[in-house]
């Protein structure tokens, strides 16, 4: 499993059905500071959302996470699980904003 800032990765073994394959690979822009969380190199992979979640598909030999504030995260092939965490503050779930 991996972190990046208010987003939480971790490696599946296929992507859902109820998947809908997104145009662009940007997995979380802030509201805040409008930095994103996106793929940066180009057709390297395929993002689909899942609800309120994301599913990434990496098929080149690796795809990079790229934000302005964090560390850069390196995925190999492979399908991963992408959402935003959540904090409970006594009265209701939120997510975490970074």
């Amino acid at each position: 499993m991996w972190r990046q800032g208010d987003i939480l990765i971790q490696e599946i073994d296929s992507i859902p059905e109820n998947a809908v394959k997104l145009k662009k690979p940007i997995v979380v822009t802030s509201k805040a500071t409008g930095h994103q969380h996106k793929i940066q190199e180009k057709k390297v992979c395929r993002l689909y959302r899942v609800a309120d979640e994301f599913a990434l598909e990496v098929f080149a030999d690796q795809a990079s996470l790229v934000h302005p504030e964090h560390d850069t995260i390196v995925f190999k092939t492979g399908i991963y699980r992408v959402w935003r965490q959540r904090e409970f503050d006594g009265e209701r779930a939120r997510y975490v904003v970074d």
